[in-house]
């Protein structure tokens, strides 16, 4: 796969016809290199329950088998709405 680029796979947990998978392009990656600054642009969560469990996964490309991976993101699932009203959002 040499046009891989890693990636976030934003989905409500176990609808996977609801992911969203947002490309890391090399630009954020070089800015989290030199800068220290991760920045990307808004994504929009799809899910079909307000209080929808959603799971963050982070695409990696498995180099011995040559395969997309997606490992999950510490702190996920949850429900991100409760997450906002805590937050008084």
């Amino acid at each position: 796969m040499p046009n891989f680029q890693p990636f976030f796979r934003i989905q409500e947990k176990n609808q996977e016809h609801l992911a969203v998978k947002t490309v890391i392009t090399p630009h954020v990656v070089q800015n989290m290199i030199t800068m220290a600054k991760f920045d990307v642009d808004p994504i929009q969560v799809r899910v079909s329950d307000k209080l929808g469990v959603t799971t963050i996964g982070l695409g990696l490309l498995d180099e011995q088998d040559r395969r997309e991976e997606v490992v999950p993101i510490s702190g996920f699932p949850r429900c991100l709405i409760t997450d906002n009203l805590q937050r008084g959002m």
